[in-house]
């Protein structure tokens, strides 16, 4: 049988009801992304924009399976077949697809939870970067050095994650040796007054860390707000180094890692 005789046994009724039918689920599609769309815009300002897209996905495409169903059917189309099939289908991807659908779970709890947003700079075992991006699958790193590195959601769910600008304010830990204990003592909390850098509010915390028979160490504590802790680091150092020359005392210091 050729196209044009199985073209010419198919009723003209059953074209036009496959022609309604697909009209209908094509228009239906615009209307419910309009609607859908309008609601989750007045939705974003509750909740963070990611996990506005993830409803928006999910009611969007939840509301037009029904649509095309409810609209097959009324056409005379055989549904239950059709979901069958779909059924059938839907097994096979799941079994293949198991590492995406963990990855969708797992940005979901990830968007819940707002644990990690977008301009956080997170440290994942020895990967460090600013967030970019929160998606249903990946999380996007920009790295200090220029590289996007994209980290899946199961494995930030599975590892320890450190937030390093969760909070606003943070302490930075210095390490300090010299041979005249109270003279390097004066260095390293002169040079803290002179920081522009340092919460002042907060008293900078001179420690013994160790000591020998020609050296002294001491821990520096020192408070400075999370955006300028690079600045800040080199900057206390500056201080220390511009002191100490003009004090006369030898002193040697470090960024404790």
């Amino acid at each position: 049988m050729t196209f044009n005789e199985i073209i010419e046994a198919i009723p003209v009724w059953d074209f036009l009801r496959i022609g309604i039918a697909g009209f209908v689920c094509l228009i239906s599609y615009f209307i419910l992304y309009y609607i859908i769309s309008a609601f989750v815009s007045v939705l974003e300002k509750r909740i963070p924009k990611p996990m506005a897209e993830v409803v928006h996905f999910f009611l969007l495409y939840s509301f037009y399976a029904v649509v095309v169903g409810v609209t097959l059917n009324v056409a005379g189309f055989n549904i239950a077949a059709l979901l069958g099939a779909a059924g059938v289908f839907g097994v096979a991807i799941g079994f293949a697809s198991q590492t995406t659908v963990s990855n969708v779970i797992s940005g979901i709890f990830l968007m819940i939870e707002q644990s990690l947003r977008v301009g956080d700079v997170i440290k994942l075992d020895s990967i460090q970067g600013r967030i970019l991006h929160v998606g249903l699958l990946s999380v996007e790193l920009k790295t200090i050095d220029n590289r996007i590195i994209r980290v899946p959601n199961e494995h930030l769910i599975k590892s320890n994650v450190t937030n390093i600008t969760a909070l606003k304010e943070r302490v930075i830990v210095f390490n300090a040796s010299s041979a005249t204990e109270k003279e390097a003592k004066k260095v390293l909390r002169d040079a803290w007054s002179r920081m522009d850098l340092a919460i002042k509010e907060k008293e900078v915390s001179i420690a013994y860390s160790a000591s020998s028979s020609s050296l002294v160490g001491f821990s520096v504590n020192i408070w400075v707000k999370t955006h300028n802790i690079v600045l800040a680091k080199s900057e206390y150092i500056e201080k220390c180094v511009e002191v100490a020359r003009e004090q006369n005392v030898a002193l040697y210091v470090s960024v404790q890692k």
